[in-house]
């Protein structure tokens, strides 16, 4: 039985710790801080070290919210249709879990990773990089289920112990809620008032950009790219997949009539490890350039202009090493910053609240505390009838 799914905050520390407690290897997530579409191709696909893989796009959810819902009164784009079954080689499962939303649109992207990703270095634009890896969850469970319907890997994806278990690893301590929300009685009559979110992801395969989203019936295509030398696509100075899928964002928010509350996040291979590996290329050549530059000046054959090359190289070499060693420090300090992120997001703060609590009261000051509170949100309450009138 699939039960007990937390909701999870849309944090790139959350997502960097959920694919380490899938085991994936050399995947990391960072956060989308702007829509223009050069400073996304900056961040995205320009900035060293970075190859993204997928987006993860958090917003709130109504019936206007759904990709295949009518288009916006201020474009002229058609709605997209859902493809059913997948297309061969697009991986789609249907969300028949609550709270799932954030785990499945991470898998969407994991499990349509092409298979090559598992045996060679990944980066499209260049031959270095580390090797990437799903992991052995993941890998058997995307091999479980890979002849199953969208709709039965959904149940599957809900029934994994081990994926339940790490999603549920950032749960809010709550000791007051015993129930789910969804098994206290209602009265009739009621609706809920609390907001709902949702995730979806975007993805690359084979050339071909999708949306997936679990609650629809299938993948929707966003559109094609040349993928040229490698999946980023783009190549020659076309349009990126990044491109089509910002494009189907910027919809869905103005289709959000004025609402702000998004969030998107970039899932792939781990810029840390990418920049070290880097690194350790860049002194690996820098050594065999200068030993190479050595053997030529005792040999006798190169002379100043060996010397004066050599010298050049060295300096480009160092510049190199200097500006990864930052690129490096930074992202070590952002993994720092993130452990102590998830280890507050964990740490139950109830018993100190309480202590304070009870340590006001026994001094009397906590009631005189309470009404002081009490005639301020009053007062806050006058001030703002003042301003409607």
């Amino acid at each position: 039985m699939s039960f007990g799914w937390c909701t999870i905050e849309s944090d790139p520390s959350i997502i960097h710790s959920l694919l380490g407690l899938f085991r994936c290897r050399n995947l990391s997530a960072s956060e989308v801080y702007s829509l223009d579409e050069e400073s996304m191709k900056a961040a995205l696909i320009d900035s060293p070290g970075v190859d993204t893989r997928g987006l993860l796009f958090l917003f709130k959810y109504d019936a206007s919210s759904a990709p295949s819902s009518a288009p916006s009164t201020t474009t002229t784009t058609p709605a997209p249709t859902p493809i059913t079954p997948p297309p061969p080689g697009v991986f789609f499962a249907s969300q028949t879990i609550q709270n799932a939303c954030c785990t499945q649109a991470l898998l969407h992207i994991l499990f349509n990773l092409p298979e090559s990703s598992e045996t060679f270095t990944p980066s499209p634009s260049s031959k270095e990089g580390v090797q990437i890896s799903i992991g052995p969850i993941l890998k058997s469970l995307k091999s479980f289920t890979s002849r199953f319907p969208p709709s039965l890997i959904g149940h599957s994806i809900g029934n994994s112990l081990e994926v339940r278990i790490a999603h549920n690893t950032f749960a809010l301590p709550d000791p007051f809620r015993l129930l789910e929300e969804d098994d206290v009685p209602k009265p009739p009559g009621h609706a809920k008032t609390a907001d709902v979110f949702h995730f979806v992801s975007y993805v690359s395969v084979g050339g071909a950009v999708y949306e997936l989203d679990g609650l629809e019936v299938g993948p929707v295509l966003l559109g094609n790219v040349d993928v040229g030398g490698g999946e980023g696509g783009g190549e020659g100075g076309g349009e990126t997949w990044l491109g089509v899928a910002r494009r189907r964002i910027l919809d869905r928010i103005e289709r959000a009539r004025g609402g702000i509350q998004f969030n998107l996040i970039a899932v792939g291979v781990d810029r840390l490890e990418n920049l070290k590996e880097f690194r350790a290329n860049r002194n690996a050549n820098a050594n065999a350039s200068a030993n190479a530059s050595a053997n030529a000046a005792g040999g006798g054959g190169g002379g100043d202009g060996v010397k004066s090359d050599s010298s050049s190289s060295s300096s480009r070499s160092t510049l190199d090493l200097d500006v990864l060693d930052a690129l490096i420090s930074d992202e070590e300090a952002i993994r720092e910053r993130w452990k102590e992120e998830n280890r507050r997001r964990r740490h139950d703060y109830l018993p100190l609240i309480v202590g304070v609590l009870e340590t006001l009261a026994k001094k009397g000051k906590l009631r005189k505390m309470l009404e002081n509170a009490d005639e301020g949100q009053r007062a806050k309450g006058k001030g703002k009838e003042k301003e409607k009138e």
